[in-house]
């Protein structure tokens, strides 16, 4: 294949959208989804000029920075011998520079509307560094639902950068004399713009390049054109000095809302909408279908006085074999944010929405039920944690209709529940076990297939039983024998894992008869250890694979941690025999969650006194389940978010996907660490992932151990930067980290339920 003919794999081109010197963009879809994207190509002249590529490559990797409803997102950057693209959003609209050549001026609510959501996207580029230097109409696309979004970052720059470039008409004085861009060049660009759009001219109308710098540099605004209550608004943006301009964004939307408040009344911005909107309709109607989907052409890159060739001497050679920016599924739009709610649990998808635990931050819980297509509460009830222990995460139990959760009864400081199933639409109580209130050592879950309930219930002091509930009726179906003991895990079978109360033995019951197997802990780990100092167990191919800490591990006293006392240790669920044992080596990763789909391990080095680290040098290896024999491993170093104690909240790993992380090292840079291959360099710019941390929700007022730890605490997890900054909506929505219902995906942050779109 040769250049000319050189595709971007995977995607089918349904037109071409636009052509020009620098490469053209097409409208193509997507092979394996069928979601329409546009696709912008590097000119195949330009291919053999190193500055051009980096030009190119340049733009890519400052849009990626960008992530906000007001900007065209970036999907993917592909690049090698035969060419390069970058991948991003169809917008459904039309130019605004098509409106105005229709429309000619705007109505002021109109041209207020397209200026702060133009502002909005310029202040996302501008809280990640990036300066945009084009702004104008040809730039701002016009949905139609009236939302305006910025496209095209050709020869956008970091604050601090700059040169002669821009476009003509909308540059700022300090673009003219080729002195570094700040978010107040931008500032000048739309206010330049904002006047076009009232006025139905450009503030500076100079016939050639020589007379628009003269006026753009020297010459004051002519504000008297502009209707009087936007006169100082405009006289502001247009500043010649760039200190006397609004210093950002943010200030510039504040100003501008003020001003149209005053001058227009508080509905100001619907109308705005409504207006541009049948515009946008209006003007698509009479233009080409190419015209009103992504603008006008590939982006216009506009060096005054500089050509490529010089562009070519100032830069770098090209970039061997491909390089990849990592993309985002087109299909994922922001959906909603349930903001009256204050999460206590992860979210459990039903059939049309969503339920999940809530706080009141003062020891209060509730059960709440999601419409999924708004996020608006269904339905709430009171809900407790019951006889739970040492602050394990809550979880509801739901599946299709219903939501089973613990219904406080009685004095909430006496930790008595009801197990009650609820219908999850309407919150309509279908049954109830207990009543009268029981004890409840553990959340009732899910098993044997998702038709019953599995729980343990507290009998008196440390003994407990196991049972399970029909999932259908509540009708109570077993009932095991009375263990003195604490569950660790429940089988899929109703099977239960339990650790004697003394701390001494492992032993597994049935959902009914006898004890299956019991076993001292030390026979299966080798080694004093204790629940107490953590655990953490899996369940797969009939084997409990995990750690459980050393009791030499910690010494309390001092504060002190010494990471290298672990063991990871696999033994037979049939019968407890040991089968392996790793000497070590935990289970206990930080941000690297522990599954026997993908295993893992780390033998880490140094000791922790209170949250200082001394010697923390860690190794991640991945195993095979079977044998405990190591498949790969790799020394990672001095990263904290590795480490196994206070890692919760570490910057520098990052959750990409089921199997992938990303982890940033002191001495190799960032890395892709593959649960399953191992590691690799990172190769192009850092994807956005999901971050998460455990945050501590207030418990019932009055009552700790051994009853019950007075806080719980939640697993939020949000979309995020390596650097654990938010981004506004995640590049995959895996199930590691929310839940679908219909077509929605929802996940439960610190203070809010965040949902999006997907397909």
């Amino acid at each position: 294949m040769g250049v000319m003919d050189w595709r971007v794999p995977g995607l089918t081109e349904v037109r071409e959208l636009g052509a020009g010197a620098q490469g053209r963009v097409v409208l193509a879809r997507r092979d394996d989804s069928g979601v329409t994207i546009a696709v912008k190509y590097l000119a195949p002249a330009l291919l053999r000029n190193p500055g051009a590529r980096e030009v190119f490559r340049t733009e890519a990797r400052l849009l990626q920075r960008v992530d906000d409803v007001h900007v065209a997102r970036l999907f993917a950057f592909v690049e090698d011998e035969g060419g390069a693209a970058i991948v991003m959003e169809a917008v459904n609209g039309v130019a605004l520079r098509r409106i105005l050549d229709e429309h000619g001026v705007l109505e002021p609510e109109a041209a207020f509307t397209v200026l702060k959501g133009a502002l909005l996207g310029l202040g996302a580029a501008h809280r990640v560094g990036v300066v945009h230097r084009d702004f104008k109409p040809a730039n701002v696309m016009v949905e139609r639902t009236g939302n305006s979004k910025l496209i095209d970052f050709g020869i956008a720059v970091l604050a601090g950068q700059g040169d002669r470039s821009g476009t003509p008409s909308y540059m700022a004085p300090e673009q003219w004399l080729g002195r570094p861009a700040s978010s107040a060049t931008d500032m000048y660009s739309a206010t330049c713009v904002f006047f076009e759009c009232v006025t139905g001219s450009r503030p500076f109308g100079g016939r050639d390049t020589r007379t628009l710098r003269e006026q753009h540099t020297t010459q004051p605004p002519p504000v008297d054109d502009v209707p009087e209550p936007l006169r100082e608004l405009v006289a502001r943006g247009l500043a010649k000095n760039p200190q006397d301009r609004p210093s950002d964004a943010a200030e510039f939307v504040s100003e501008l809302e003020t001003v149209a408040v005053g001058a227009y009344g508080k509905d100001w911005e619907g109308r705005g909408l409504a207006a541009l909107a049948a515009s946008s309709v209006a003007v698509a109607a009479t233009v080409p279908a190419a015209a009103a989907t992504v603008g006008e052409g590939a982006g216009v890159l506009a060096k005054l006085g500089i050509g490529l060739g010089s562009v070519a001497a100032a830069g770098t050679a090209a970039a061997v074999g491909a390089y990849f920016m990592w993309p985002t599924d087109p299909s994922i739009k922001h959906a909603w944010t349930a903001q009256s709610v204050k999460p206590a649990s992860p979210v459990a998808a039903v059939d049309g929405g969503f339920a999940l635990y809530t706080s009141d931050g003062r020891g209060g819980f509730e059960i709440v039920g999601l419409n999924g297509k708004n996020g608006r509460v269904r339905w709430r009830h009171p809900a407790t944690p019951s006889a739970t222990v040492r602050g394990v995460d809550l979880y509801p139990a739901a599946k299709d209709r219903t939501v089973v959760y613990m219904s406080p009864v009685g004095r909430l400081q006496d930790r008595r529940a009801a197990i009650v199933a609820v219908d999850a639409a309407t919150g309509t109580t279908r049954w109830s076990y207990g009543t009268g209130g029981v004890l409840v050592d553990s959340q009732p879950e899910l098993c044997a297939n998702e038709s019953k309930i599995c729980l343990t219930q507290k009998v008196s002091g440390r003994t407990s039983q196991q049972k399970t509930l029909n999932l259908s009726d509540g009708r109570l179906l077993t009932t095991s024998t009375s263990v003195d003991g604490r569950r660790l895990q429940s089988a899929e079978n109703g099977d239960t894992l339990l650790v004697s109360s003394d701390g001494k033995d492992l032993l597994l019951i049935p959902p009914t008869g006898p004890t299956r197997w019991r076993r001292p802990l030390t026979e299966v780990f080798k080694s004093k250890v204790n629940p107490d100092n953590g655990w953490w167990l899996e369940l797969k191919d009939g084997r409990y694979i995990g750690s459980i800490g050393r009791t030499d591990s910690a010494n309390f006293a001092t504060q002190t941690y010494y990471y290298d006392r672990a063991v990871v240790a696999a033994f037979d669920a049939a019968t407890g025999r040991p089968l392996w044992l790793d000497r070590g080596a935990s289970v206990f990763c930080g941000e690297i969650v522990f599954e026997l789909q993908h295993p893992v391990r780390c033998r880490t080095k140094g000791t922790q006194k209170g949250e200082r680290r001394q010697g923390l040098n860690v190794t991640v290896e991945g195993f095979d389940p079977a044998t405990g024999a190591t498949r790969w491993s790799w020394n990672a170093g001095d990263v904290p978010a590795l480490g196994p104690y206070g890692a919760s909240g570490e910057r520098g790993v990052m959750r990409l996907s089921d199997t992938e992380y990303l982890v940033r090292t002191p001495t190799q840079g960032h890395t892709i660490l593959n649960l399953d291959t191992g590691p690799r360099p990172l190769q192009g710019s850092a994807p956005s992932g999901w971050c998460r941390e455990h945050t501590s929700v207030p418990g019932i007022p009055g009552v700790s151990w051994p009853v019950g730890q007075n806080a719980y605490l939640h697993q939020s997890l949000w979309p995020c930067t390596i650097d654990r900054r938010p981004v506004k909506l995640p590049r995959l929505a895996p199930d590691f980290s929310g839940t679908r219902s219909g077509k929605v995906y929802a996940w439960a942050d610190k203070n809010t339920v965040q949902a999006v779109h997907v397909k």
